[in-house]
């Protein structure tokens, strides 16, 4: 509008703005200052980036440098993501200024509480200036920020540059899908669900085969119903487990569909033989599952449960499907294949646990027997296993790992965080997916046996040490040699040569011969030499390691987007789906940012059988607000559930 004026008219109004500023702006300062509501030299320091526009910028390959103070010497680029926005080290006056201008403009008003508020979250993640040279700090709001030997840098949480992965020997899977109809088989299905199948697991946990198990009682969306894919899931679902596949029939026949989904008989040809609106999907999966090749089907088990009735009980279908469900199950009697009655869910249970561990013998032979030292790898090969299945992470984390890792840092690096926030699954992502032409050594102290124990921690690690060094020095029987010794080890077995140790856990340590107090731990070491602790900051040690000026990465444990694809992830693995209104349930609760809750929540509501009643459990389960309190749940149904055969337990 004010070009519409004559040009003496605009610099009048162009002048009369600027008196108005410099009246109106110090005058508003003090209203705010009145009102007790002036910001504080922290929140003047996170507006940082508001004046990148007022300094001097380079751009170029993806790399912003400010003030050209990066010391390119100090870090590979090479080994960096192409993302990576690089600061230097701004001396506080030098932005001071700047930064009170805009904090004024702010209290004048030009600037409203919503944007204000917007771009102090936007920021929060921005390491003041004034931190210490030689150390590193990494807040991870959202992405993390390393300051490494006085340079900062922030790897963005997208993708990473490609990497040639490590390659680790994964651990044997074997899945077991569960077939029958559904409401005449809840007992059934409950019974191994909650015992046999949970037992098998933790057997086999041991010998460090993964077991997983497809009940498909729920976890096909409403859309995938409407949509007709439930047979084409059921059939993929079974080729995924082979060999394993239980069957057990009762007095049901099961859902007959209408009609097959478009193009499903040109994956599975054979089912031209078997008319669509003629079969239950229950006599699909055993033909698929076995019948259509029973030689090869050596997994493969049937049990028919003994009725006490007669076929007057038609189990709520027509005479028609009694007959069809008695002819399957002389088909199956026919085959040559395992076939057993069975009269309880608990003789059920018993006779399923008694094949499947027959069958899994077979599959997978005992080793030669092993010693206490190669049993305890074994643990913490199974914990780093059972941690990296299903992982939903930063990847700015393992690229501040790699860049702490390549640094001359002595001090060790902690990784701090909440219980249940993902430090270990991150430590055992990093360690399998990590290429250093170096050794590294882990160790997980929640893994069970001695990982407890400091001593033992200690000796362990002298072992592997010993291992991959070839150091030929005895190991010392006594503790105090053990723990007083731990630096002098490192020093004359690597002889100067790269190690990395990685101790996970460090809060769960026995706090005897002062553990705790970490006097075996020294503050620094060779710059050849990484350590990377892991420790939740309510424990008496992370506030040792704060006062040594450790480095440190802080954890904060889910973003939405995290969490909806570890919630979509982790129920892939076991063939199951949420709608998109339970995933929303799930995640507008707070309290599922923790990794640990979220994860304990799913594997609850996993074994939950009753399709109509999942919304109730979800907000059941929901109710509690931390990772103690879901427990409390999950044992008080546990006692109910082993109640039934063990009174009083």
């Amino acid at each position: 509008e004010v070009r519409q004026y004559p040009r003496f008219l605009s610099l009048a109004v162009f002048f009369l703005y600027m008196e108005c500023c410099l009246v109106l702006n110090p005058l508003a300062v003090k209203a705010q200052q009145r009102r007790k509501k002036s910001v504080d030299d922290s929140e003047v320091a996170s507006f940082l980036p508001l004046i990148e526009a007022e300094l001097s910028t380079y751009q170029g390959d993806g790399v912003k440098l400010y003030n050209n103070k990066l010391d390119d010497a100090s870090v590979d680029f090479s080994k960096l993501s192409n993302r990576t926005i690089w600061t230097g080290m701004l001396k506080k006056e030098e932005i001071e200024p700047l930064i009170r201008n805009l904090v004024s403009v702010f209290e004048a008003g030009y600037i409203n509480d919503w944007e204000f508020k917007l771009r102090k979250e936007e920021i929060e993640k921005v390491v003041p200036a004034q931190q210490e040279e030689q150390s590193i700090y990494i807040n991870t709001s959202s992405s993390p920020i390393l300051i490494l030997d006085g340079v900062k840098y922030e790897a963005f949480s997208g993708s990473m540059p490609s990497k040639k992965e490590k390659k680790t020997k994964s651990k044997p899977m074997i899945r077991i899908f569960l077939s029958s109809t559904f409401r005449d088989m809840q007992d059934e299905r409950d019974e191994l669900m909650k015992h046999a199948i949970p037992a098998l697991r933790n057997e086999l946990a041991a010998k460090g085969i993964v077991v997983k198990e497809v009940d498909l009682r729920w976890g096909i969306t409403e859309s995938q119903a409407t949509n007709g894919e439930i047979l084409d899931i059921c059939l993929s679902e079974i080729d995924k487990c082979r060999p394993y596949f239980i069957n057990f029939l009762g007095r049901r026949y099961g859902w007959v569909p209408e009609q097959y989904p478009e193009g499903i008989v040109d994956r599975f040809p054979w089912l031209r033989s078997f008319p669509a609106g003629s079969v239950s999907v229950t006599e699909l999966e055993v033909m698929h599952g076995a019948l259509n090749n029973p030689t090869q089907a050596k997994g493969a088990f049937f049990y028919h449960r003994q009725e006490k009735g007669g076929m007057e009980d038609l189990g709520g279908e027509g005479e028609l499907s009694v007959l069809k469900l008695s002819a399957l199950k002389q088909k199956i009697k026919a085959s040559g294949l395992p076939c057993t009655e069975y009269t309880s869910p608990q003789h059920f249970s018993d006779l399923i646990l008694k094949d499947l561990r027959k069958a899994i013998e077979r599959d997978f032979p005992p080793t030669s027997s092993k010693d206490k030292t190669d049993e305890e790898d074994s643990l913490h090969e199974i914990y780093s296993e059972s941690l990296s299945k299903v992982y939903v992470g930063n990847q700015g984390y393992f690229s501040a790992l790699d860049t702490y890792v390549r640094s001359n840092n002595e001090s060790p690096l902690v990784i701090s965080g909440s219980v249940g926030v993902g430090k270990s699954s991150l430590i055992a992502n990093w360690e399998q997916q990590s290429s250093f032409d170096c050794p590294i050594i882990v160790h997980y102290i929640g893994s069970g046996g001695e990982s407890y124990d400091c001593v033992n921690m200690l000796r362990r690690i002298r072992n592997k040490i010993k291992q991959k060094f070839l150091w030929d020095e005895e190991i010392p029987a006594d503790s105090k040699s053990i723990i007083h010794n731990f630096r002098r080890w490192i020093d004359t077995a690597t002889r100067g040569k790269k190690l990395i140790i990685v101790l996970d856990g460090i809060n769960q340590l026995l706090d005897h011969d002062g553990s705790l107090s970490l006097g075996w731990l020294p503050v620094k070491f060779p710059a050849c030499i990484k350590i990377v602790l892991s420790c939740a900051p309510e424990s008496p040690c992370f506030k040792i390691m704060m006062e040594r000026k450790y480095a440190r990465i802080d954890l904060p444990g889910f973003l939405q987007q995290e969490k909806q694809v570890f919630i979509t992830k982790y129920l892939q693995s076991y063939g199951k789906s949420f709608s998109p209104s339970q995933i929303i349930q799930i995640m507008k609760e707070k309290h599922t940012d923790n990794p640990l809750f979220t994860r304990c929540l799913l594997d609850e509501l996993r074994v939950a059988g009753n399709f109509e009643q999942l919304d109730t459990f979800i907000d059941y389960y929901l109710l509690a607000r931390n990772s103690a309190l879901l427990l409390e749940k999950i044992l008080s149904r546990l006692e109910k559930d082993y109640g039934k055969h063990y009174p009083g337990m």
